[in-house]
């Protein structure tokens, strides 16, 4: 199968477990996120549960897409997957590593299936610069309170 990622990363002047705990709030997400406007999961955050993410993209505006929790070990890592069996299959991670400075995140998307190589063509200056408004957010409001 065809695999095409997608890779970014910044350093986060806090340490992992503050981080975890703002990425642990899916509910507030859209208070710091520009890309996911929110994240609704039909269960506690852990492994196996089930949700939905509402996503900002730059052709065709509001998406839904429904993900699974894969691996969430806090304050270390969160991974989630979602897409169309076959055709394209994206698995969206965030790993935490403490820093003499606080975190260095690590954010990152694997997309398979058929259309991955061409999605990402398509798409990679967009997904690049969006995870990094994602990891700028993320780092402001870690660091500022927003």
């Amino acid at each position: 199968m065809l695999t095409r990622e997608v890779r970014t990363e910044i350093e986060i002047a806090a340490p992992p477990q503050a981080v975890w705990d703002v990425m642990a709030a899916l509910d507030r997400w859209s208070e710091w996120n520009p890309i996911i406007a929110g994240v609704e999961l039909r269960g506690p955050l852990r492994e196996g549960t089930r949700g939905r993410l509402m996503l900002e993209l730059p052709v065709g505006g509001r998406q839904s897409l429904a993900v699974r929790l894969c691996t969430v070990r806090p304050p270390h890592e969160l991974v989630w997957e979602g897409g169309v069996r076959g055709v394209v299959k994206g698995r969206h991670g965030f790993r935490l590593e403490e820093t003499s400075k606080g975190t260095r995140l690590h954010h990152y998307e694997a997309f398979s299936g058929v259309l991955a190589p061409a999605l990402v063509r398509v798409m990679r200056g967009w997904l690049g610069q969006g995870y990094r408004r994602l990891n700028e957010g993320l780092r402001n409001h870690c660091e500022h309170g927003g």
